[in-house]
């Protein structure tokens, strides 16, 4: 039997593709903050309690009283812990490195700043930040 290179390659693209999809299906809908830190400082439960993160199809849009930030994002659901890309928080251009774990009615996005390393795991260390939200 004679496989096909490009037809087998093209299948393979298409079911990671897939995977993607679902795993962007997933993520969909309006977020309430129930952690943060950014950039080394924690912020108090009253700081976060009006903050919101809205994702619908693959745009992520964070909302602050300081701030709106809204962005394309990319996924990457084989890497272990998942890997996310998403314009940084104060970069117009680049895209943090994120990782993303959703359990539940629960998701957890660490980032590094755009260019850096991306997190390794979710404690917080080495990381420019992180977000811990439960759907609304």
């Amino acid at each position: 039997m004679r496989l096909h290179l490009p037809g087998a390659m093209a299948a393979v693209l298409l079911i990671g593709a897939q995977g993607t999809d679902d795993e962007v299906k997933k993520l969909q809908g309006i977020w309430a903050v129930v952690s943060a830190e950014v950039e080394g400082e924690k912020k108090t439960a009253d700081e976060v309690k009006s903050w919101t993160v809205t994702i619908k199809d693959k745009m992520l849009r964070l909302e602050t009283p300081a701030r709106k930030r809204v962005g394309k994002f990319t996924l990457d659901p084989s890497q272990k812990p998942k890997a996310m890309n998403w314009p940084g928080l104060g970069s117009k251009v680049a895209a943090s490195p994120y990782i993303y774990e959703l359990n539940g009615d629960t998701l957890k996005l660490f980032w590094r700043e755009p260019g850096g390393e991306r997190p390794t795991e979710f404690t917080g260390k080495d990381t420019a930040g992180f977000l811990i939200l439960k759907k609304k």
